[in-house]
């Protein structure tokens, strides 16, 4: 396709998202599922199958979902995966004209979808949302083989993803923190935007669910301080359980509830730090729950708390809590990442406070005390989320990316 061609009718994308299916992940439901078909998008997916049986097409919110097998166990059996994916990509792709294929993180079909542009003539969108291989190469991931030889590999991985970064005809960065490093490490800023995550529609839970789920909890009219997100030793929760303890000494009615996925054995440990700070009985970790009860705790809560380590990785991140929570109309208490904290303080929706226990209390009692000023930030928070950040206005300004793209007529 030369750089002057327009794109007649409907735009023509291949997604291959990085995620299994059936997938649950509200951003890629809403804004390319279901949103993006509404205005005019013909897209069809290449996902792995994450449920055992031969693959086979379905359909998602009218759109075909093209699927490899689910192959489990070892590093063999992920090789194999891989390449059928690969194949699976190489199939679909030239099977029919696409004007867009869409990756996600992966810098083996990034590769693929490169090599796929001189012959199918589609412009290649890489969707960069976290430095995976940083990642893994610092916490030694599932890999098992010596670090040696494992960092030569990473590094020859990120040396690639460079290469399929500076080579795409469009980059979607997660933040704008990310765009900024991408561009100072020599990614061309025109084809680079910033695209960070969004919260669905907010609608209300069911008349008497918050009632009921404060009497399963046990926790009476108590005010409530909620952390939703993984539970996980990266996000270093146990920062909150010493806040709590401060928060304590003030305010000793307050309940936390921290509630999501627990993994290496983090609840565990959690729970005997709340032990050891004598608040054991003032924090509860719940596990997860499903996407649609999540509402109902946000209701129940007075505002919530996103106290993400200022660490590399999480600087350059899209903290989607935060925007959930805003577009639930409570007041966040967070830390100073830079796409969280430009939203709060845009939106007046919270607190950004300093990754320091006594900070993050003060500013976490300062909101407890003050119930209107508590309200305002939250309604402030909605309507900004609202205006900014909902899945609406998300898929109306990737249709603006994707036609400037591809230079559509509209």
């Amino acid at each position: 396709m030369s750089e002057t061609q327009k794109v007649a009718g409907d735009p023509r994308i291949l997604m291959v998202p990085a995620k299994p299916w059936p997938c649950d992940h509200a951003m890629l439901e809403n804004v390319y599922a279901r949103l993006l078909p509404e205005r005019g998008y013909d897209i069809e997916w290449v996902m792995r199958a994450a449920l055992p049986g031969l693959p086979r097409p379905e359909v998602w919110h009218g759109s075909v979902v093209h699927l490899t097998r689910d192959r489990s166990g070892g590093s063999f059996a992920t090789a194999l995966r891989r390449l059928s994916l690969l194949r699976e990509v190489a199939r679909v792709a030239r099977r029919r004209p696409f004007d867009i294929i869409q990756v996600r993180n992966s810098v083996a079909v990034g590769l693929l979808a490169l090599a796929l542009r001189r012959s199918t003539g589609a412009r290649i969108v890489f969707q960069f949302s976290f430095p995976v291989l940083e990642w893994a190469l610092r916490s030694g991931g599932p890999c098992r083989a010596p670090w040696v030889f494992r960092s030569g590999l990473t590094q020859i991985a990120i040396g690639l993803r460079r290469r399929v970064l500076q080579r795409a005809d469009l980059v979607l960065a997660i933040s704008e923190r990310m765009r900024t490093d991408l561009v100072r490490d020599g990614i061309r800023p025109e084809r680079v935007v910033a695209f960070p995550l969004g919260a669905p529609d907010y609608v209300p839970s069911p008349r008497g669910a918050v009632d009921d789920l404060r009497r399963r909890l046990g926790i009476g009219d108590a005010p409530v301080v909620l952390y939703f997100g993984s539970i996980a030793p990266e996000r270093r929760l146990g920062f909150l359980i010493r806040v709590a303890s401060i928060v304590q000494s003030s305010l000793p009615e307050v309940r936390w509830i921290l509630l999501g996925a627990a993994s290496g054995g983090e609840d565990r440990r959690l729970r005997a730090l709340a032990e050891e700070f004598g608040v054991a009985d003032r924090v509860l970790i719940a596990g997860p729950v499903p996407r649609d009860d999540v509402v109902t705790y946000l209701e129940l809560s007075e505002l919530t708390v996103s106290p993400i380590p200022p660490t590399e990785f999480y600087l350059m991140s899209s903290p989607m809590k935060a925007v959930e929570s805003l577009a639930a109309g409570r007041a966040v208490v967070a830390t100073a990442i830079p796409d969280q904290a430009e939203l709060i303080e845009r939106s007046g929706g919270g607190v950004v406070a300093a990754y320091e226990p006594n900070a993050f209390a003060d500013a976490v009692v300062a909101l407890l005390r003050d119930d209107e000023r508590r309200r305002a930030a939250g309604a402030s928070g909605r309507a900004h989320v609202e205006a900014h950040r909902s899945y609406a206005r998300l898929a109306a300004d990737m249709d603006v990316v994707y036609r400037a793209l591809l230079q559509v007529l509209v």
